[in-house]
């Protein structure tokens, strides 16, 4: 070593240069330790099969195999998209390739003037008001979609004839459960 950091490709067995650092590979193969909320199944020298480890029912691939995801893919999907599954699945179902990605602020979609307030108070009082109002236990739920933006986070629930919204501001730790108006 000559104290020059450097990084190589192990398939193709040579050094990169900066030029080749910036460009993605069609056949680069991402280590598995990098998704951390997935575990590999299976694989071979051309994809990995991964299973999401909170659900263990979300099943992907990576690499170049059909309905793998490439890493071009991969670099453009956050982790909770791959980890709700709908991605996956609409790139099986379609045959699809990942060209870029909506960053939906789920508060477009329900916007005060077009929502029912259901609660709004402390944050710390949330678990209680969803259990009471709905009769399920908000911790065990896993969102539909999820948005985070500099004032606030926001989980979208469906179910109960009508979606619904959690809205959390960490700053000022209060809370609000919204749903659509039908």
């Amino acid at each position: 070593m000559d104290g020059n950091a450097h990084w190589e490709c192990e398939k193709h067995k040579r050094s990169l240069s900066e030029a080749d650092q910036t460009r993605v590979c069609d056949e680069h193969l991402c280590l598995p330790g990098l998704f951390a909320f997935a575990e590999p199944i299976n694989s071979s020298n051309d994809w990995i099969e991964f299973i999401n480890r909170d659900d263990e029912k979300t099943i992907w691939r990576h690499g170049r195999n059909d309905g793998a995801f490439s890493t071009r893919e991969l670099m453009q999907l956050s982790q909770q998209q791959l980890r709700i599954g709908m991605v996956t699945t609409a790139k099986n179902l379609y045959q699809a390739e990942v060209t870029g990605v909506c960053h939906d602020d789920i508060l477009l979609r329900y916007p005060v003037e077009d929502s029912e307030i259901v609660w709004h108070g402390r944050a710390s009082q949330l678990g209680d008001v969803w259990k009471d109002t709905y009769c399920e236990d908000l911790s065990l739920l896993t969102p539909i979609a999820m948005s985070d933006n500099f004032e606030c986070r926001v989980a979208e629930y469906g179910g109960h004839d009508t979606d619904r919204v959690v809205v959390f501001w960490p700053d000022i730790k209060e809370a609000e459960i919204r749903k659509g108006k039908e």
